[in-house]
């Protein structure tokens, strides 16, 4: 919440579209029920990608939203990655460790637009249905920081 709740404070409306996270993390009550699946964790042991999408998909239900996001910073032989999910499945994409704030608020932005949107979510991006085999999550070019 606090990443994207520091892109869009301040927008006019911006709580129309994200509750910046009254539903949710800052609710104490349902923030004790946003958690992965057990059934999940020891299916996927280890993938932090797969807990990821079931505390997403947790927080999903939870707030009866359209779409969940999570920003996981680098663990032990894992990338940093954003994931939004949504009812259809989980989307990732990797990025470079040492990616703003601002940058990482940006890259779930552009999932959300892209998915709403039925675009193509990009050459870096894996989808995939919480608690299903998902494909490698690499870091590609367009998770690298620019030059200059």
């Amino acid at each position: 919440g606090r990443l994207l709740g520091n892109a869009l404070r301040g927008l006019q409306h911006s709580e129309a579209a994200f509750d910046f996270g009254n539903q949710t993390y800052l609710n104490p009550a349902n923030a004790r029920r946003i958690a992965a699946p057990e059934a999940l964790l020891k299916k996927f042991p280890g993938d932090m990608v797969q807990a990821a999408a079931g505390r997403a998909q947790s927080a999903l239900l939870l707030a009866n939203a359209d779409y969940a996001a999570v920003y996981m910073p680098a663990t032990v032989g894992q990338a940093p990655f954003v994931l939004l999910c949504s009812r259809i499945g989980a989307a990732a994409c990797a990025l470079s460790p040492e990616i703003s704030d601002m940058a990482i608020a940006n890259h779930i932005l552009d999932l959300a637009r892209r998915r709403a949107l039925g675009m193509h979510l990009g050459p870096s991006a894996i989808t995939f249905k919480p608690g299903r085999e998902r494909p490698l999550l690499l870091v590609s070019g367009e998770g690298q920081p620019r030059p200059g």
